[in-house]
């Protein structure tokens, strides 16, 4: 970005991060002294074929996130996964409707609440596809995987642009304990977690984890009579147990894993959104709370929402007129608040029939619950109050037949899954003061929707694998997918009948054709991978994949009446194309190389836009979108200077529009900016443009350098940069959400004995403070001379600067 806040030049910029990692090869001699033995570049185990694979054995563009690159950059919330692996764009900032997640270009906008994520999420082998989970916090995590491309064979639907797998810690062999305390400056966050982890008997082992964190805040609210002055202040919890049994004996393998989640924050999403205005415009009347947003705040300074405007007779940020204005229970007497509660259960059997033949069961329940409620001034009336519930509940029953004969040229896998899930929604509105809404006089109009939603995804799919030698191996399956979603009920009540049609206790559900509330689809996404690998330190692949997303529906839930001119299905997404590469490890194992490429095409893209004239954004298909590029990865870990890792990583990626013909204009866009505008439609053309959020290129460079000097005592310094291009963030190319190139640089610093009884630690993510987009939306009319519509921004976290202490107080 660039604007009034003054940054050091790039130059500078270089300089201070080459110093930086200049560090971690300081003095290699004391190094070359230390006792313990190189083991060069350690080795990463992934199960992103649903089995325990080395990441440089298996054909699948894959990231590992470590537990120690974790606590480097704070992932301490799935989101935060998105600075962990550049070209992964993450954010949460639409609360209940889910999370914004997008990689290559390819996503969901959380602001849809009825559509699949297309990068699920898999949490110890369960998949979802509801953006409410990506809620649910990080707790005691082992490793985190970033899949690459369409992953439908191996883990369903809604996994077109990839998945994000998370795998819990198990219970430990022998009893093992750690508490953790940390606090970060700049959001005055507190954190304190810890597990306790052992065997019960030589089968059965049991591991507990639970976490608490407070946080103030790093915004500033704009309203000094408010006494909470910072957002997004908040707390949240998590506790989880997992009980592991193995009867190697009988042959038998059973894992619990039960956890709970809360997380509450003491504003909604209305309160973080960022102005972005054309020169010499105003702030859109719906947030007229702000003064005039010339200086663009996002790209010109500190992420504080703007000055706090007292002449409003209701102000989002004034507790008391809020309470005055809506007395209603949801709205808690005035004061803007969000939560949401997760509980997931799973339970893993695996059963070995006979060697080499094995019988897998993966069953969990999910039940998420949120609410949230604030306000905002709107056009033609004094303020609008938003209150909103979710609740969903999730069964997953997933049977899996696998053989694994060692000395066989031929082995299978076949597997079958039940899916349902029931969302139910609820929305309330409260339109304060007449305006220019004459009709209403000064009444005070109350609205209440209400929507149940259930789906059931259905799915059989198997695969074969022909290794003729030890070096050749040819592995073809498919996947067959039914999905079905029908909305079961759909009501809205009002208190203003006169107005709106019908009135209370109308069933709209009756005005909504069955073709508009119900969708029903099938799939099948064949995957065929050929593998070469011609010695232990050298393979390589070519797949070709297709992939599925499933249908949605487009809901206005702030409509008077549920008809058929707000309600609307979609069908689903899909995708095919080509990946391949080589892997390799080099000199005696010191260096990992990666070189990977891909090229895939998507058919009827659901792509989120804002329809400007029903004023709400809508999820369409009609686009086709080609993704292709090139990722290279290096891990160097040199025999003669012990304790040294360096990593790089460098994707090239190319996302454009193949064909979008009909793309929805953002708002004020004219004929010569390209909106064409009939008698009914108002469209421009986006073919050729490349999709929002999708870097031309995005990078990694960083390393640690352990030092041991003594041999009872370890400091480990490690820094980072990432870099990024730059983006549009809005679906509809938006030019007031563009985002510009940007260098983000981490640092960490640990220390504490050899043996791991104690560590402190010193870590700073976004150390420069950059402020970027992670989502973009349009947001009006601007007013002024402005000839382009105001946007609305949300930003990823900035920095952060944490101190740790860890204690593992049996650790010896």
């Amino acid at each position: 970005m660039s604007g009034s806040r003054r940054h050091p030049s790039r130059l500078r910029y270089l300089a201070s991060r080459v110093a930086v990692l200049a560090l971690a090869t300081f003095n290699p001699m004391i190094a070359q002294t230390a006792s313990q033995e190189s083991v060069g570049v350690d080795e990463i185990v992934v199960t992103a074929r649903k089995k325990e694979e080395s990441i440089m054995e298996v054909p699948v563009i894959v990231q590992a996130i470590t537990p120690r690159e974790m606590q480097d950059l704070h992932v301490s919330e799935v989101d935060a996964i998105g600075q962990a692996a550049p070209g992964l764009q993450m954010n949460t900032a639409y609360t209940l409707a889910g999370s914004t997640v997008y990689l290559r270009g390819i996503g969901t906008s959380g602001s849809s609440n009825y559509i699949d994520e297309s990068v699920a999420l898999n949490i110890d082998d369960f998949t979802s596809s509801s953006g409410l989970l990506f809620r649910q916090g990080l707790l005691d995590v082992s490793q985190i995987e970033v899949l690459k491309g369409p992953q439908s064979l191996f883990f369903g639907k809604s996994t077109t642009a990839g998945l994000i797998a998370i795998h819990s810690a198990d219970p430990s062999s022998s009893w093992d304990s750690k508490a953790n305390v940390g606090y970060e400056f700049n959001a005055q966050e507190r954190e304190v977690d810890g597990y306790i982890s052992g065997p019960i008997t030589d089968d059965l082992g049991i591991r507990f984890a639970a976490k608490y964190d407070w946080r103030e805040g790093w915004m500033t609210n704009p309203n000094p009579d408010n006494s909470n002055h910072h957002l997004p202040g908040g707390q949240s919890s998590a506790a989880r147990l997992t009980l592991k049994y193995d009867g190697a004996e009988r042959r038998l393998h059973v894992k619990f894993k039960g956890g709970f989640t809360s997380d509450t924050s003491d504003n909604w999403f209305g309160d973080l959104s960022q102005n972005i205005c054309p020169p010499g415009g105003t702030a859109t009347p719906f947030y007229s709370q702000y003064d005039d947003c010339t200086a663009n705040r996002v790209v010109g300074g500190a992420p504080d929402v703007l000055p706090y405007n007292p002449n409003l007779n209701f102000n989002a940020f004034n507790n008391a007129s809020f309470a005055v204005a809506t007395p209603l229970p949801i709205y808690r007497d005035g004061v803007p608040y969000e939560y949401t509660d997760t509980a997931l259960g799973i339970l893993s059997i695996s059963y070995d029939i006979t060697p080499g033949l094995t019988l897998s069961s993966v069953t969990a329940l999910e039940w998420t619950n949120g609410q949230e409620a604030g306000a905002s001034p709107s056009p033609g009336v004094d303020l609008v109050d938003v209150g909103a519930s979710d609740q969903s509940q999730e069964f997953s029953q997933e049977l899996r037949l696998i053989s694994n004969w060692q000395d066989s040229w031929f082995n299978f896998m076949v597997g079958a899954l039940y899916n349902p899930t029931t969302r139910t929604d609820k929305l309330d509105l409260v339109i304060v003061g007449a305006g220019s809404l004459a009709q209403l006089g000064t009444y005070n109009l109350y609205t209440d929707s209400n929507t149940r939603l259930k789906s059931e995804t259905d799915g059989v799919f198997g695969q074969f694998t022909l290794r003729p030698n030890q070096h050749w191996d040819l592995s073809a399956g498919v996947r067959y997918t039914y999905v079905e979603k029908h909305f079961t009920s759909m009501a809205v009540f009002h208190n203003y009948p006169a107005l709106f049609s019908p009135g209370p206790p109308g069933e709209d559900i009756q005005n909504v054709p069955e073709n508009l509330r119900s969708v029903r689809e099938t799939a099948v996404t064949p995957e065929v991978t050929l593998r070469y690998s011609p010695n232990d330190d050298v393979m390589t692949f070519a797949s070709y994949k297709e992939g599925y997303k499933g249908p949605g529906f487009n809901v206005d839930l702030a409509a008077p009446s549920f008809n058929a001119t707000n309600v609307s299905p979609f069908a689903g997404e899909r995708t095919e194309g080509f990946e391949g590469g080589i892997k390799a490890e080099l000199f005696s194992r010191q260096v990992a190389l990666t070189a990977v490429g891909y090229r895939y095409n998507y058919r009827d893209l659901q792509v989120a836009v804002t329809d400007v004239a029903a004023h709400r954004s809508i999820t369409r298909n009609g686009a086709d979108a080609r993704v292709q590029g090139i990722e290279l990865t290096t891990a160097y870990s040199p025999q003669h200077i012990l304790g040294l890792s360096l990593n790089s990583y460098i994707n090239y990626n190319k996302s454009y529009y193949s064909a979008f013909d009909f793309a929805a204009c953002y708002s004020q866009q004219t004929l010569a900016e390209g909106c064409v505008t009939t008698a009914t439609l108002a469209y421009q053309n986006l073919t050729g443009r490349t999709l929002s959020l999708a870097p031309r290129w995005v990078g990694f460079l960083g390393g640690s350098y352990k030092l041991n000097p003594t041999g009872r005592y370890t400091a480990t310094l490690s820094a980072g940069l990432t870099y990024s291009s730059s983006y549009l963030a809005q679906n509809s190319l938006q030019p007031l959400s563009y985002q510009g190139s940007y260098v983000l640089m981490n640092f960490g610093l640990h220390v504490g004995p050899t043996d791991g009884a104690w560590e402190v630690a010193l870590l700073c993510r976004d150390c420069t403070n950059r402020y970027y987009l992670t989502e973009g939306v349009d947001a009006g009319a601007g007013t002024g001379n402005a000839t382009t519509a105001s946007s609305l921004a949300y930003i990823g976290r900035p920095q952060e600067i944490l101190l740790q202490v860890t204690v593992h107080p049996w650790r010896h």
